[in-house]
């Protein structure tokens, strides 16, 4: 028999937060496969270190990521959007 394993159905997003131009108030990302449809914040509102483990992500995908920071002035996106890909289903065969 064949037994299929699914390997990828979520991810722990990661970045930093180096400068807030005043009181952030919400920090985190925007993600989609070929746009950015799904947002997940992180906690926390200060400068530093923030994740966020996002869900039910599609096998063999792959994900556009930008990171965003609110304050009373806006709302700021990274410039440079980066992707990952999910994995495929790996076959595993038995004997």
């Amino acid at each position: 028999f064949v037994l299929l394993v699914r390997l990828a159905e979520n991810a722990t997003l990661t970045s930093e937060l180096t400068s807030d131009g005043g009181a952030t108030t919400t920090r985190g990302f925007i993600y989609g496969i070929g746009s950015y449809t799904i947002t997940s914040t992180s906690t926390g509102t200060s400068i530093g270190t923030y994740s966020a483990t996002i869900t039910g992500l599609t096998a063999g995908s792959t994900y556009q990521v930008k990171t965003f920071a609110t304050n009373s002035a806006g709302t700021v996106y990274a410039t440079s959007p980066t992707s990952f890909t999910t994995s495929n289903y790996a076959t595993l065969a038995a004997t």
